[in-house]
């Protein structure tokens, strides 16, 4: 196990139909990370740096998975 405190994140995925045929999701990310009140904005900084781009790279395959053709 690592060491460090635990975060349980909320994770949110809002599905809306665009149109008849198309479908838009959308991630919603919480978390509250485990620092002293007076670090959070500074971490809060941080995490958006680092991990917005692991989000952007889900949502990304999460879309191409969801727009690939089906093949049965």
């Amino acid at each position: 196990m690592p060491p460090g405190n635990w975060v349980s994140p909320n994770v949110d995925f809002p599905i809306d139909s665009a149109t008849p045929t198309r479908t838009r999701v959308a991630l919603a990310f919480d978390v509250d990370p485990p620092v002293p009140r007076i670090l959070k904005p500074l971490a809060n900084r941080w995490l958006r740096r680092s991990i917005r781009p692991l989000h952007v790279k889900d949502l990304q395959q999460l879309k191409d998975l969801v727009e690939a053709p089906h093949v049965r």
